[in-house]
Parts: C-alpha cells; structure tokens; sequence
C-alpha cells in the first residue's frame, strides 16, 4: 500500500525530496523509515504510518466529504473508493483511498493529495488543522458502503463490529454470500452469519494469494 500525507497549512513544495519522517500521528506515533517529500506531502514508501483511529471505517466514513472530493478525483483519472474523517482538533485526520485499473504509486497518491489539498483549503469542509492522507486501498481493500460488498460477493470480509455476535464476538470472518438492502449474509465459519450495516465497525478484504 502507498500514502501519501499532507498538513494542511504546514508544508511548503518539495520534488522528489528523500528525508527522514519526524511526523507524529494522532496517537504520538513517528513514521518509522525514509520517506519522499512530494509537491509538499510525505509519501511513507512501503509501510503505513501508526495512527490510532476514532472508530472504524464504516463509523468514520463520510458521505460530505465523498460528495465534494469524488468529482475532483474521477476527474483525474481515479476511483474515490472512500473518504473517512477521524477525530477533531489538531488530532483531524482525513484519509481518502484512490484507485485506478493500472493501480496507484506514490505519484498518483501525490497528485491527487496536491488537488484535492488545494479544494479543501478552498471549501475548508474541515474546521481547524488536519492531516490529509492519500492512499492506495491496499489488497486488503476496505469496504465502505453496499455497493461495495455487492461487488466483492463470493470474497472473504474481515469484520469488526459495534455490537457482538449471539457468541460474543466482535470480530467475524467470512465469504460474501449475499447482499441486502440492511445487511450482508457471511458464510463464516460456524456457518451462515447475518449482519447488518448499522453493527459494522469496519471492513476489509481477506487477500487472496
């Protein structure tokens, strides 16, 4: 997976700068490694930055933002898989996963944090300062809304739930077997799972190798 990240107000223009990365997250975490400085955003090679999230990304995913930035990015040539906003404060943080048929590399991730940097400081959709962060979505591809689920029916779903299932568990794993208009059916497996949009916390393929 390849992110890119940018503090708005806070970075001037680099190009192609190769430097260490004293950047913390939310949780007081530093990026760990080198990293690229491109067009002003840190682009972390090969690894994600530690942060810790204030709820998961269904919980945190949000439909204002995906409304105003998707037709920024699909102009450009991507898909806007999601938009998640975490947190408040000097503690803001918007994440946004792109992706395209040929994939997505740091400079895709670059160009895409440089426009859409440039609209949110226009429309300032975020009070206060933020990190914004660009990313591939990864091969464990979040999964935000039911149009997603529907599209990745028979793939295997790692949950995490705001509720516990009849057993206790927060956590489930298990292929797609059918989508509808409140939930998904898993076959997980101690058998068929019903779940329904309002218990996810979070969603993520299980890659496949």
């Amino acid at each position: 997976r390849i992110t890119v990240l940018r503090r708005s107000g806070q970075f001037g223009r680099g190009s192609g700068t190769l430097a260490d990365c004293p950047v913390r997250g939310p949780d007081q975490g530093l990026f760990i490694g080198p990293c690229l400085i491109v067009d002003g955003a840190f682009a972390t090679v090969g690894r994600r930055a530690h942060f810790s999230f204030f709820g998961g990304y269904m919980a945190a995913y949000s439909p204002k933002l995906q409304a105003l930035l998707a037709p920024v990015v699909e102009s450009m040539g991507y898909e806007l898989v999601g938009v998640e906003h975490h947190g408040g404060g000097r503690n803001a943080l918007v994440r946004i996963y792109i992706d395209s048929n040929e994939g997505v590399n740091v400079d895709d991730c670059a160009a895409v944090s440089h426009q859409v940097g440039g609209v949110m400081d226009v429309e300032e959709p975020v009070v206060g300062n933020y990190t914004l962060e660009v990313s591939s979505p990864g091969l464990d591809r979040p999964l935000f809304v039911p149009a997603h689920f529907e599209r990745f029916r028979g793939h295997r779903v790692r949950l995490k739930l705001l509720t516990p299932l009849s057993g206790g568990s927060r956590k489930v794993t298990g292929e797609i077997r059918s989508v509808g208009e409140h939930g998904i059916e898993l076959d997980a497996e101690d058998g068929a799972v019903d779940v329904s949009f309002q218990q996810i916390d979070s969603a993520r393929l299980v890659p496949e190798f």
